[in-house]
């Protein structure tokens, strides 16, 4: 789950499982307690988030690569 508290500027939220994006969704900033929570479209293993739009023209199953850092 994805939530925005206290978040001031919207983002867009790529879930991303083995290598190819599971969904995408544009989230608002929320100053209220609670939230509203965000729940990913099934089991993702990474999350990638960016300034609202970033990603308005990516849809599930593109591609992505992942690199991790060790340092």
């Amino acid at each position: 789950e994805v939530w925005m508290q206290d978040t001031r500027v919207p983002l867009d939220v790529v879930w991303i499982r083995d290598g190819r994006v599971t969904g995408v969704v544009t989230l608002q900033p929320c100053s209220t307690d609670p939230c509203p929570r965000e729940a990913s479209p099934g089991v993702v293993d990474a999350i990638l988030e960016a300034a609202a739009g970033t990603f308005a023209d990516v849809a599930a199953g593109a591609a992505v690569d992942v690199i991790r850092s060790t340092s």
